[in-house]
């Protein structure tokens, strides 16, 4: 690989801890950590073949309310953001290796199989929703690419991430002309899986763990239906996110406060175009032409809007005070893994028949009470956790498993360590 262009916007003279250790990005990482729970909590208490179908019809009063916010402002978009925060990660790790004079492909490649394992193993003994497979997916890919420059970066990755997309608003927007074959065909389809939804429901409800755990990797086996998709968006945000990091802007937030700041207005703009234009189509999910049109826009404009949570955190952060108040977010940022982990596993044995067994008991604005009430929990016990540890319990595993040592685990040991 070129190494070379590694340092060609990141400075060969920022230090190794300013690399190792960037405090906005482990912010960012615990406020994706939030979104993310709020977006997946749903389909703890939802079948996953109802993923796209929109907000269920019977949601009504303050729970609707609160899906519909969450529709418009969380989903679609925290997922953006963490793979954002991967792109960002792979750059700061290939230049802190190369300046290490670390053998990087090696290093990474362990890396990658060891989150591939860790998402497979949380698919099957906690939720077929996992995205850690898919990262591991397109990180085996992106660590082979040649060097291409920030602005190029941007502009395919905002190309690939487009992709899918389009497609699904082509796909609405020809809807209309199908045969009254195909249309008898997608009714037969849709009926299939709204059995397979109750199926899975009543499994989810009520049976024991090794139920559940094979309705999980049938339901993985459905979702990888989309994977295809979910790679090609992935791949494209990797790409933006490596370019903002090797543009440098976050190594100096002061010296680009300005920019951040028209940054946000942009991105602001192009998200309410977006989103905006959604809220005028009828449909709901992607069960008709009007719903995959919304759908598709809804998509268009997730990226700007993650782009704008990034860049009003990264503004908020150039000052003394934003800093040190968003600073409280960094401890569960540095523990991201173990807690989106956690998080899978608290619902699951929640939600799920085998444990106390409250699938689909709870509306929509119960669910996002207990998520935020988890997520203070949790950024609690990070401060508490890393006053005596270097790394959350996965990190330090996954640290183990990419450099092959032991790394020191408690803050008081040799700080002689990997």
């Amino acid at each position: 690989m070129n190494n070379p262009f590694i340092t060609a916007e990141i400075p060969a003279t920022t230090s190794l801890k300013k690399i190792a250790r960037i405090e906005v990005l482990d912010v960012l990482r615990g406020f994706a950590l939030l979104g993310i729970f709020l977006m997946n909590i749903e389909y703890f208490n939802r079948p996953i073949q109802e993923f796209g179908q929109g907000i269920p019809a019977a949601t009504v009063g303050l729970d609707y309310t609160i899906a519909r916010l969450i529709e418009i402002f969380v989903t679609g978009k925290f997922w953006v953001l963490f793979s954002l925060l991967f792109g960002m990660g792979f750059v700061v790790m290939q230049t802190q290796l190369t300046q290490d004079g670390r053998p990087f492909e090696a290093i990474y490649l362990r890396r990658t199989a060891a989150l591939m394992v860790f998402g497979l193993l949380h698919t099957a003994f906690l939720w077929p929703g996992d995205i850690l497979h898919s990262y591991a997916l397109v990180a085996f890919v992106f660590m082979w690419l040649p060097f291409i420059s920030v602005p190029a970066n941007g502009f395919l990755g905002v190309g690939f991430y487009c992709a899918p997309a389009f497609m699904l608003l082509l796909s609405g927007l020809m809807s209309s002309s199908m045969t009254a074959d195909q249309v008898a065909a997608a009714a037969k389809d849709s009926a299939d899986t709204a059995e397979l939804a109750m199926q899975a429901a009543r499994v989810y409800s009520a049976g024991d763990y090794w139920q559940v755990t094979q309705q999980r990797w049938q339901d993985f086996m459905l979702m990888l239906n989309y994977e295809t998709f979910v790679f090609i968006g992935a791949f494209g945000i990797f790409l933006i996110g490596a370019g903002i990091m090797r543009s440098g802007r976050l190594l100096d937030l002061k010296g680009n406060r300005s920019f951040f700041l028209k940054a946000m207005a942009a991105t602001a703009v192009m998200a309410a175009a977006f989103i905006g234009s959604a809220q005028l189509f009828s449909g709901e999910g992607m069960s008709d032409n009007e719903g995959m049109i919304a759908d598709a826009l809804m998509m268009f404009g997730n990226l700007p809007l993650s782009l704008f949570y990034l860049c009003t955190i990264a503004f908020a952060m150039s000052s003394a005070i934003g800093s040190k108040t968003l600073g409280l977010l960094a401890p569960a940022g540095k523990m991201a893994l173990s807690n989106y982990l956690m998080q899978s596993l608290i619902a699951s044995s929640v939600f799920y028949g085998y444990g106390l067994g409250l699938w689909a008991q709870w509306g929509r604005a119960h669910l996002a009470l207990f998520v935020i009430m988890v997520f203070i929990t949790q950024v609690i016990f990070s401060h508490l956790w890393l006053r005596y540890f270097r790394y959350g319990p996965m990190e330090w595993l996954w640290r183990a498993l990419t450099y092959w040592s032991l790394p020191a685990m408690r803050v008081d040991a040799n700080r002689n360590f990997n």
